[in-house]
């Protein structure tokens, strides 16, 4: 009997005799015969069996599962790179704002944007005779924004389409569009003459004050007139009450208040006329909670928040809302930088703060908005400088 593991072993190191050689190429040339044999017999049985055992529909559903399974997987591919980009732009996004200003930024839980807060307080401040309405802000790109700011004129004796200004901020930096036109500019007149030489132009005061109330006189009973006084010296806010008695049926729109003397006018040049309105705008919006709490650092700075919760303002609220308007832009100068066409510098916030916490608080000037009698009995008084008006109408409305 043929020991074939030591013949197998004889073969792999090249020690069997030719006879050996030949024996083991027979026994190989058998079992590989056989071997073929076995995997065909296999391969007939496993490719006739679906046919003979399973019906047609059983494919079908076998087919239909598979490519339930394809797509499935090819849809949580292309939603592992959805997330992925998503995820990306959300970072990236994250990463820009961190380095460029994002104006959609809010504080405090508030529904205007911090950037929308600065823009109003610094046109209450600056703009006498416009009010800030609203702001709308659409994200562009990683650090590029749109803004479109909404105002209104406040003089306006009749119902005017809002002022718009629209531009951009691209990373960190104001842009305006071709054939940028800014409608406030059109609006602001910055009528408060003050003389400060009176003695030279007194004659051309008397002349202007007597020429101005006798076309106010012409006007009907029944109309109304928007304009504005100048007083000979600045009022505390204390007398500017008194004044006024309450105000009456007078409806404020502007106080101008005192930046500098007249001295220093003469010395140093004029500077831009600064002020505040306590009436209109959003501090009207006394239900704000961010509004607030914001009073709680700025006192008085929105009024109106505490107007259900105590009597109506004093001289105080006023002088302290002035403050507050100063002190807020300059701590938070940086926004300075994105409002559009701003005119007055932080050096001259800054200068106005120190004038006004030397000097108090002093009104030397109003808008203001009335009966043709009302402006008559104003204008006549001792105390007023000049006057002049930008608009009448012929009746008041609800008469």
């Amino acid at each position: 009997m043929t020991d074939w593991q030591a013949l197998i072993k004889r073969v792999k190191n090249k020690q069997a005799t030719p006879e050996e050689q030949a024996l083991f190429e027979e026994k190989r040339a058998e079992y590989q015969a056989f071997q073929d044999y076995l995997l065909e017999d296999e391969w007939e049985r496993i490719v006739e069996k679906p046919a003979m055992d399973l019906p047609e529909e059983s494919f079908q559903k076998m087919k239909r599962a598979t490519n339930r399974r394809i797509v499935i997987k090819i849809l949580l591919v292309l939603l592992c790179l959805v997330g992925i980009l998503g995820i990306g732009n959300y970072i990236g996004k994250k990463v820009m704002d961190r380095f460029y200003y994002n104006p959609t930024v809010t504080s405090l839980e508030s529904e205007l944007s911090d950037l929308a807060i600065y823009d109003l307080l610094y046109t209450e401040l600056t703009r006498p005779e416009i009010e800030w309405n609203y702001s709308q802000t659409t994200p562009l790109s990683g650090g590029n924004y749109q803004i479109q700011n909404y105002y209104q004129e406040k003089y306006a004796l009749n119902q005017t389409p809002s002022l718009q200004v629209t531009y951009q901020i691209k990373k960190g930096k104001v842009t305006y569009p071709n054939n940028y036109e800014n409608p406030l500019l059109d609006v602001e007149h910055y009528p408060m003459f003050l003389y400060s030489d009176r003695q030279e132009n007194a004659q051309m005061i008397e002349t202007t004050k007597a020429t101005t109330l006798n076309k106010v006189k012409q006007l009907p009973k029944s109309g109304s007139v928007f304009g504005f006084f100048t007083f000979k010296e600045a009022l505390t806010t204390q007398e500017m009450l008194e004044f006024f008695g309450k105000f009456g049926g007078v409806n404020i729109r502007g106080l101008s208040v005192e930046n500098q003397t007249l001295e220093d006018s003469q010395n140093n040049g004029d500077l831009h006329g600064l002020g505040m309105d306590l009436m209109h705008g959003i501090s009207a919006q006394h239900g704000n909670k961010a509004l607030m709490e914001m009073n709680k650092e700025y006192p008085e700075l929105f009024p109106f928040a505490y107007l259900y919760s105590r009597p109506g303002f004093t001289a105080e609220t006023y002088e302290q809302h002035y403050l507050s308007l100063l002190r807020y832009l300059i701590d938070h100068q940086e926004l300075l930088s994105y409002i559009p066409d701003a005119s007055v510098t932080m050096d001259e916030l800054k200068q106005a703060l120190a004038y006004v916490e030397k000097n108090g608080v002093k009104i030397n000037g109003i808008y203001f908005s009335g009966s043709v009698d009302d402006f008559l009995y104003y204008a006549q008084k001792e105390e007023v400088l000049i006057m002049d008006v930008f608009e009448a109408s012929l009746y008041r409305q609800g008469e």
